[in-house]
């Protein structure tokens, strides 16, 4: 299978991702502030993953806590290298209908998105249904702090 490695040179994380199932784009913000990233979509669907990093991308992931209030399935974790060093933290959650969002914050302002879980949120950020979620996934889950 090919595959692409999506890789921010300065941080040194890296992601697989098969390319023959996926549509990328990359691309940097062309005014401040300095947002560059990459755009993941599975082929023949509107879900969308997102990676990026720049000086607006430390957002971190929802607090589960507050979040919970609407009865979704909602967690939590700190994110540990092979030697236990933390080098970031996620959050994932089930909506009631099934759908999955999944934030992701790494060493260096890295974030890593898909679905939505507030209503606040960019539209292209909804919900994903499982089929996706499964896909991205895989994608986050293939990260390598290099």
């Amino acid at each position: 299978m090919v595959r692409e490695s999506l890789t921010k040179e300065r941080v040194g994380f890296q992601f697989d991702v098969p390319i023959g199932d996926f549509t990328i784009h990359e691309g940097c913000a062309d005014a401040p502030p300095n947002i560059c990233g990459f755009g993941i979509r599975p082929k023949n669907s509107t879900a969308s993953l997102s990676i990026v990093w720049g000086k607006m991308s430390d957002i971190k992931p929802p607090n589960p806590i507050l979040d919970s209030l609407d009865k979704d399935k909602t967690e939590t974790r700190k994110v540990r290298d092979d030697n236990g060093k933390l080098i970031g933290e996620e959050s994932w959650g089930y909506r009631e209908q099934g759908e999955r969002w999944r934030r992701v914050h790494l060493l260096g302002g890295i974030n890593v998105r898909y679905g939505s879980k507030n209503e606040e949120d960019v539209r292209s950020y909804g919900s994903v249904q499982e089929r996706d979620a499964a896909l991205f996934d895989q994608i986050i889950n293939s990260a390598c702090l290099l």
